[in-house]
């Protein structure tokens, strides 16, 4: 009942700072010596939402704020 809709955000790794780090790949209990690439993100919660892929975009700019919604 309280679900409106659905919808999909990435966040803004780029503006926010965002940095790939390797991290040892481990399989069951043992390190390996492989490595893993990962995205360490920062404690910032400024996200995208792509408004021209989705279906219920007057949904979406009835709820959220005119700031939050307009062209970057």
């Amino acid at each position: 009942k309280d679900v409106l809709f659905i919808f999909n955000m990435q966040h803004d790794c780029q503006g926010c700072g965002c940095i790939s780090v390797e991290q040892p790949v481990w399989q069951g209990r043992d390190m390996t010596r492989r490595t893993q690439k990962m995205i360490q993100h920062t404690g910032s919660a400024r996200y995208f939402i792509n408004m021209h892929t989705l279906h219920n975009t007057n949904l979406l700019r009835q709820t959220l704020p005119r700031e939050l919604t307009k062209p970057i």
